[in-house]
């Protein structure tokens, strides 16, 4: 079974800055975790952002959270947390 993916970037700068470093990740909060270095047990959120598509690069934004802050946005929801 292949697993989700979704394309993740940090909050920093400006949009065409943060996309620059814009990754593939695993569509999971453990793949958030990995890609971050997040520490175990930290709390980890992803919650939609926009109610419309981003016409700058297509995403269903929802905005990565750790700990309560900012920490980026990813293309679309988590696989489990749908």
């Amino acid at each position: 079974m292949t697993r989700a993916q979704i394309m993740v970037r940090p909050h920093r700068g400006g949009f065409h800055e943060s996309m620059r470093e814009a990754v593939l990740i695993a569509a999971s909060i453990e793949g958030i975790r990995a890609h971050a270095g997040v520490r175990p047990g930290a709390a980890i959120e992803v919650k939609p952002y926009e109610s419309r598509r981003d016409p700058r690069n297509g995403w269903l934004t929802h905005i990565i959270t750790i700990d309560g802050k900012p920490w980026g946005y990813s293309s679309g929801p988590l696989e489990d947390i749908k």
